[in-house]
């Protein structure tokens, strides 16, 4: 007879089984251990002129795709509670996180570069990849593209005032 730990135990096994699954048959996760694994057998300065090329001009197709989807995505209604969600996560992203790395790096570094460097990294914005990830797997795309448009609104000014 099976008990409640040994059936807990074997679905917290299986959902861990399910998730890295998922996560290698990502074509995300796929691409970039291919890439990976052919600059390791290759290396990069013996690829054909021709190779680059096309990569290069793949690789730059990326972000202005993703973009383009985050902004087909957007809807102008949320629901209740979700504009509040949406500020308090552009909040921390745009202000508090550029301060913990800055701290974080000073405190590691000593270097007053390193830290500013970290601090205007943090203020960045979030990359599309997020909605890309939470189309794939299905988990609240609304609130997902709109928080990646506030939080890129948000970000350029604070980054040109800094």
């Amino acid at each position: 007879k099976e008990d409640a730990s040994d059936v807990q135990r074997a679905s917290a096994g299986r959902i861990a089984y399910t998730i890295f699954k998922r996560i290698c048959s990502s074509p995300l996760i796929i691409s970039c251990i291919l890439g990976f694994s052919l600059n390791l057998i290759v290396g990069h300065d013996n690829f054909p002129e021709f190779v680059l090329e096309i990569l290069d001009t793949l690789s730059m197709t990326y972000s202005g795709a993703a973009l383009f989807a985050l902004g087909l995505s957007i809807k102008a209604t949320l629901k209740a509670g979700q504009s509040v969600l949406i500020t308090a996560l552009v909040g921390v992203k745009v202000l508090l996180l550029p301060l913990v790395m800055a701290l974080t790096t000073h405190l590691m570094t000593g270097d007053q570069t390193d830290s500013e460097f970290a601090f205007l990294y943090g203020m960045l914005p979030t990359a599309p990849t997020v909605y890309i990830f939470a189309v794939n797997y299905r988990l609240k795309e609304a609130l997902m593209s709109s928080s990646c448009l506030v939080c890129l609104i948000a970000s350029l000014p604070m980054i040109v005032i800094s």
